[in-house]
């Protein structure tokens, strides 16, 4: 330090004044002994021993006889600087007083500076201030006031007094042999920049630009100031120019980030690219918020967008007007990179910052339109109208409009859609062309709803803007169609008639024909319906093979009415050979076809390839009894014993077996075997009395009886006939009525009480099958399950409802709800077995299909699930369910290959919620594969190609979270499931997305 040198420079002297008295004594003096003790004190820094020694020294040194003045002074000194390192109160009198007294001695013009630099190297600033302003003041060594000036500039520097300290500093910053001028000149720079004063701290910098210990240094003020001057060209000269040299500083990275900047600024931005990619290496690691900003932003202005994402996406989950920028910037990137999931998490950040008010309606717009694009029709249509609500005068006023047009009908909610248009104000060309496609779609929707008035009502609509005639076409063709379904044919033909003769009508005009044949047919007008049918099958270009067989079908059922058997034959015969659906009635109707024309022969083997080859077909019990009426119309009445026989054992619970009973009791009757046509007789009034066979059975058993002699006995079947049948029939009928009705109109408690009341007040009737029916129906909607299937169960072991197929279906359905697959099984076969009409069949197959599945009897699933296809599509969507089984055994068998070709093909032919589900099945099995990329672009397909199947794109997009995960991209998996939780209404799905949401939160 300093001072300590001065003192010991003082003591070298004291020692040599005491050393030459010391040749003349022969040792020290008493008062010289406390002299070089308290030097040796103060050397120590036992600053009170020190002032002890000197006092010593002062009282006894009038006493010698010698004239050491210098060291009494210097004592004096010493004592008066003592008492100021112990803060003693009278320490600073004695200083001022030793200068004035010793105004001329050496110690006097040092005092102060020697204090003040005491007080500075101590670090007490504010004490050194005192004492270096009045060194400066004094006359005397020229080195010695430089330094103090020095000291008290940085004294004031260091308490942040900087115009002080300036004032001091400038003075000495020029000063070139001052060791401390570089220093002065740096730090007057630093306070000249602070003061906004850029061009004098430029040149305080540039000043010490070469100083041995400033050179790392100085570079970055010197471009910082040129920066705030915004003097850029001399900048960049000055930047590259340092840059390219370095001269082994490492300390540049700050003049290579503004000549990054500034090449940004000027708008520059490959330069920039290139300048902060060199910044990125001079300081590796994170960037701050503004320069990866800067950075990002540059890349995308160099379309570098996979660049301007791996730069941006970390900064811009933050909350300032940072992030919001570099959000918005990664959005537009993302999708420019086809990658619009991610670009909505950005968007969603960006749209909820309000920083920037031009960005934040960008993003917001941006946002609802990545939604629709991505399938998300309902967000697409609540974030529009928020975005049209909060920006009236938008500039994209018509496009949002257009767009949640769009989104509603993407949405399935073709009703919201139409709606919307409709109270628009105004109405642009391409609005009007999405309202005829959405009330062509609502139309369509109504139509297989069974809704028809509603359905012509919109077809209507549709009509009135006919911007596509495509569209306009068969809009035209479905309203006749409605028509049609409510039976009303004279509004329908017309349509049909000038749809069949439009050559540009093209696939419509073809099924016009058609349409026109079954019109007529139903009205029982077959020579009016036979020439449609039959010129519809001269020409089936791109028609279903299902609607081609059926007319083939009905054009011979057209010339069966007409008699001309021969043609009649002719043309079941093409689909006996050709079709799939309708074989088993093809061959069926050709045997009733040769029994009108007397070929029994001919007829027979009709029936008995019916039998033989479709052993399942509701036709069966049919050819059966055809093939036993045969022999009883040939009088073979013994055959026909056999043959009815046969039918009634094979298939007890057929509809025919009470015509079967009566055929054979007539039989037996006509071979004279008395007593079995008695009982068969009486079979048929005890067990079917309300059957059409219940009369003739009547009068067959009355001539029996007096056959045998026994005529008295059927006094007794009057008596069973009329148990079966009593006589206040209309009342007994009213009451039924009466609770069916309530089960009707949903008034199921009520409905309940009532039919129980009237099984127990009519135990025998006829309508006691029905009834229980509809008491286990009401049981299922009052949620008494077990009530319900207890009377479902009645009537299918009953079999004399007219509802057996319907009970046996609700039963299965509820067996199913209970996880009862086994009993499902029994019941969906009891179906099938009592099914009259394709339709029930197909449905009963379907169940059969979908219980076997649950309880992994795969190869039956298979099974059922031909069945189904090779029907074709009786029952809506039968055909995608049966196929997506196809892949779905595969899949739990493990054979992903087989499965994912399975699920292709249905995914790319249906566009219902099983082609959804196939694209879903897809996507899992990329994902098991780990195929990551492609698992997520499956999730985006279902998400647009399949829009309102909510319930699989939710569940794809919780399979999404997974795939992020396997991608390790956590923030964009939970950000999928956040908004899930925020905006799906499947509260099924929602938990999922929780349950998955917690479990990444935990990683």
């Amino acid at each position: 330090m300093f001072i300590q040198r001065s003192l010991l420079a003082l003591g070298i002297l004291g020692c040599t004044a005491l050393a030459a008295r010391g040749q003349n004594t022969m040792g020290y003096t008493e008062p010289e002994a406390h002299y070089r003790n308290g030097l040796e004190y103060f050397e120590k820094s036992n600053f009170v021993a020190a002032r002890q020694e000197f006092g010593e020294y002062l009282k006894n040194q009038d006493k010698l006889l010698s004239t050491s003045d210098y060291n009494a002074v210097t004592a004096e000194y010493y004592i008066a600087v003592t008492g100021l390192y112990l803060n003693y109160p009278e320490a600073e009198v004695q200083v001022d007083r030793f200068v004035r007294s010793h105004a001329e001695h050496p110690k006097a013009q040092l005092i102060y500076s020697d204090l003040g630099t005491f007080y500075y190297e101590a670090g007490d600033y504010q004490k050194a201030i005192g004492y270096l302003e009045k060194a400066v003041q004094l006359t005397g060594n020229p080195a010695k006031r430089l330094e103090s000036t020095y000291q008290l500039g940085m004294s004031y520097y260091n308490l942040q007094q900087y115009d002080q300290a300036l004032t001091y500093l400038n003075q000495i910053k020029n000063e070139t042999g001052f060791a401390h001028a570089a220093d002065a000149s740096f730090y007057a720079g630093v306070i000249n920049y602070r003061n906004n004063r850029y061009q004098e701290a430029y040149d305080d910098f540039l000043r010490v630009e070469n100083d041995p210990y400033y050179k790392n240094e100085a570079p970055n003020w010197i471009v910082s100031s040129l920066y705030q001057l915004k003097d850029f060209d001399r900048l960049l000269t000055y930047g590259e120019r340092i840059l390219a040299q370095q001269r082994g500083n490492s300390k540049l990275d700050d003049v290579a980030l503004y000549v990054a900047e500034v090449y940004y600024e000027k708008g520059d931005y490959k330069g920039a690219v290139t300048a902060y990619e060199r910044y990125k290496r001079m300081r590796p690691g994170t960037m701050p918020p503004t320069v990866a900003l800067h950075f990002g932003h540059s890349q995308f202005r160099n379309e570098n967008y996979k660049g301007a994402i791996d730069n941006l996406k970390n900064i811009a989950p933050g909350k300032d007007s940072v992030a919001q920028y570099a959000s918005y910037l990664v959005g537009i990137s993302y999708l420019k990179e086809n990658n619009p999931k991610f670009a909505l998490t950005a968007f969603d950040n960006a749209a909820r910052l309000p920083f920037n008010a031009i960005v934040q309606e960008e993003a917001m717009y941006n946002h609802a339109k990545v939604q629709l694009e991505t399938g998300s029709s309902n967000e697409a249509i609540k974030e529009l109208n928020d975005y049209l609500s909060k920006y009236p005068n938008t500039k994209y006023e018509d496009e949002a409009n257009q767009l949640i047009a769009e989104a509603y009908s993407g949405s399935s909610n073709n009703a919201g859609a139409i709606a919307y248009i409709e109270n628009l104000k105004k109405r642009t060309p391409q609005i009007n062309a999405t309202y005829q496609r959405l009330t062509y779609n609502q139309g369509v929707a109504d139509f297989n709803a069974e809704r028809y008035e509603q359905a012509i009502e919109n077809f209507n609509k549709s009509l009135k803007y006919p911007v596509a005639d495509d569209l306009f076409i068969a809009t035209t063709y479905y309203k006749a169609e409605a028509y049609s379904a409510q039976q009303k044919y004279d509004q329908a033909i017309p349509i049909y008639t000038q749809l069949s003769k439009n050559p540009n009508a093209a696939i419509f005009k073809r099924k016009s024909l058609y349409a026109l044949g079954y019109a007529y047919y139903n009205q029982k007008k077959y020579s009016q319906a036979l020439p449609y049918f039959k010129e519809f099958t001269q020409n089936t270009e791109g028609v279903d093979g299902q609607i081609i067989e059926d007319a083939y079908v009905r054009l011979a059922d057209s010339y069966l009415a007409q008699k001309n058997y021969d043609l009649a034959i002719q043309t079941y015969e093409k689909v006996t050979v050709n079709g799939r659906v309708d074989k088993d009635y093809s061959y069926f109707q050709k045997g009733r076809a040769y029994v009108y024309m007397n070929r029994v022969l001919e007829a027979r083997r009709q029936f008995e390839l019916l039998i033989s080859q479709f052993p399942g077909s509701r036709y069966v019990d049919d050819a059966m009894f055809q093939m036993a009426d045969i022999d009883f119309q040939s009088d073979d009445f013994q055959k026909a014993v056999r043959s009815f026989t046969r039918l009634i054992n094979e298939k007890p619970k057929s509809f025919l077996i009470p015509a079967a009973l009566l055929r054979r009791a007539q039989s037996y009757y006509n071979i004279q075997v008395y007593e079995q046509a008695i009982n068969d007789f009486k079979r048929i009034l005890q067990e079917y009395p309300s059957s059409p066979s219940a009369t003739s059975a009547l009068e067959g058993i009355q001539e029996s009886y007096n056959a045998v002699g026994r005529p008295e006995e059927f006094t007794q079947v009057l008596a069973i006939v009329r148990k079966n049948n009593p006589g206040n029939t209309k009342l007994d009928n009213v009451e039924f009525d009466n609770a069916r009705n309530l089960f009707y109109a949903e008034k199921y408690p009520q409905a309940i009480r009532a039919l129980l009341e009237y099984l127990e007040g009519y135990p025998q009737s006829q309508n006691q099958y029905d009834a229980k029916y509809f008491l286990g129906a009401a049981y299922e909607k009052t949620g008494e399950v077990q009530e319900a299937l207890s009377y479902f169960s009645m009537v299918v072991q009953d079999n004399r409802s007219s509802y057996v197929a319907a009970a046996a279906q609700k039963s299965a359905e509820l067996e199913i709800a209970r996880g009862n697959f086994s009993n499902a099984v029994s019941s969906f076969k009891v179906l099938l077995r009592n099914a009259e009409n394709k339709k029930e069949q197909t449905i009963a197959w379907i169940g059969l299909m979908d219980t076997y599945y649950a309880l992994k009897s795969y190869d039956s699933t298979l099974h059922y699930a031909r069945e189904v296809i090779n029907v074709g599509n009786i029952v809506p969507g039968g055909i995608g369910k049966a196929q997506l089984y196809g892949g779905k055994v595969p899949y739990e068998r493990g054979d992903y290959g087989k499965a994912m070709d399975e699920f292709r093909k249905i995914a790319a032919a249906s566009k219902d919620e099983y082609g959804a589900e196939a694209k879903y099945w897809i996507a899992m099995i990329q994902f098991k594969e780990k195929k990551y990329p492609e698992a997520e672009a499956t999730v985006f397909d279902l998400s647009k190609q399949f829009e309102g199947f909510d319930f699989w794109r939710v569940r794809s997009f919780i399979l999404l979270a997974d795939i992020y995960m396997g991608m390790n991209e956590k923030a964009q998996a939970q950000a999928t499931l956040q908004s899930i939780i925020e905006n799906s209404e499947d509260v099924e799905a929602v938990a999922l997305a929780k349950v998955k949401l917690a479990e990444i939160d935990k990683k």
